[in-house]
């Protein structure tokens, strides 16, 4: 939500009780008696559960928005968890609106839209065609995600 009062603006958030997935793969005084803490690190079920919330989430960022959102900072750290286990994506301070889609989605040509621009992100999650070169499309979160389900 959002709250305006006088010359103040604040955006209201849902609170995640489980936290951060970072925090629960790669626990504080990490061990084999922290890893037992979280169900997440001791159950692959949960594990896969939360990678498809999060891949749900990002896939309605770059197929149902409109324009695309990209989010270009995809990592463990900014995917939250609810009480209920469920995964959300969170820190969009540094997403963008992608190119606007006027050929249908899967075409070659809207597959080749990007954003020319400076890098930004977390090194090591970031697209290297996004690092190097500077073109951002949702690809560049496909690659952000794909290294969060190496972890």
């Amino acid at each position: 939500g959002y709250c305006e009062e006088n010359d103040e603006r604040l955006l209201v958030y849902e609170y995640m009780k489980n936290g951060a997935l970072y925090d629960h793969l790669h626990p504080k005084g990490a061990g084999a008696d922290a890893d037992a803490a979280s169900p997440v690190a001791s159950s692959w079920k949960l594990r896969i559960k939360t990678m498809m919330d999060a891949s749900q989430g990002i896939e309605y960022l770059h197929s149902y928005a409109v324009p695309p959102i990209i989010h270009r900072d995809i990592k463990l750290s900014n995917i939250l968890l609810d009480g209920g286990w469920v995964a959300h994506a969170s820190d969009f301070g540094l997403s963008l609106m992608g190119p606007p889609e006027t050929e249908e989605a899967g075409s070659t040509q809207a597959q080749q839209q990007h954003l020319s621009m400076k890098a930004a992100g977390t090194v090591g999650y970031m697209d290297p065609e996004y690092h190097g070169l500077h073109h951002l499309t949702v690809k560049s979160d496909v690659y952000g995600f794909g290294v969060v389900m190496l972890e």
